[in-house]
């Protein structure tokens, strides 16, 4: 839509999460949730996870409370990041770190380095559970580096390029959507849920923003 966001100001919301996240006791053996709709606010959720030196593990809000409340169960989860409205959906033992816009987290964010590991869990992605109970997939920040440098030589940007961001980020090819862009300094638009299922707004929305990739 009509917002927009810095590379600067990506990295200042994204720092000050890590930041709480590390003061409420955020650890690499635990997944932090991300209970929140794609869009600008979420990409810096899920950065500040992984600056923190945590897994993201990403929430659908489409999905039914079962699965919800058994998948935050199932991994051991106690934090998520959250919006005031979402909130309530969530179970009454996880302690919540909500990212409004007026909310307290967004002082100005001391400098801070993440303890990130090459070998360690950067995000837990679960199946469907189509063919049983649901299972976490963890992948490593080694393994997604490889599959993004893998893409740079396969398909290497060129100067002007525009991406796009359509899946939900409960789906793996978020992963290479979000942070393939945002580690080669490539603009990125978000496009709403709404317009997905409209390929006539689709199509003139990609125009209309001069998108390259999808």
């Amino acid at each position: 839509g009509s917002d927009r966001i810095t590379y600067r100001d990506l990295d200042h919301r994204a720092t000050r999460i890590a930041q709480m996240l590390r003061e409420r006791g955020a650890d690499a053996a635990t997944p932090v949730g991300v209970y929140m709709t794609r869009s600008i606010g979420a990409c810096a959720a899920l950065l500040g996870v992984l600056k923190a030196g945590s897994p993201y593990m990403p929430l659908d809000t489409t999905q039914p409370s079962h699965r919800l409340h058994l998948l935050i169960a199932n991994s051991g989860c106690r934090l998520v990041l959250t919006l005031r409205g979402l909130k309530g959906e969530l179970p009454d033992d996880v302690e919540t770190l909500l990212l409004d816009p007026e909310a307290t987290v967004w002082r100005q964010p001391p400098p801070i380095e993440s303890k990130a590991q090459p070998g360690e869990i950067a995000y837990v992605i679960w199946t469907s559970g189509s063919t049983g109970v649901p299972k976490g997939v963890m992948g490593t920040h080694r393994a997604s580096i490889n599959r993004l440098q893998w893409m740079y030589e396969k398909y290497p940007f060129a100067a002007g390029e525009v991406c796009c961001q359509k899946t939900a980020l409960g789906f793996v090819d978020a992963v290479w959507e979000i942070f393939g862009p945002l580690l080669k300094g490539v603009s990125t638009v978000i496009v709403p849920d709404d317009m997905i299922l409209d390929p006539e707004a689709l199509i003139e929305l990609l125009a209309e923003n001069r998108v390259t990739r999808v």
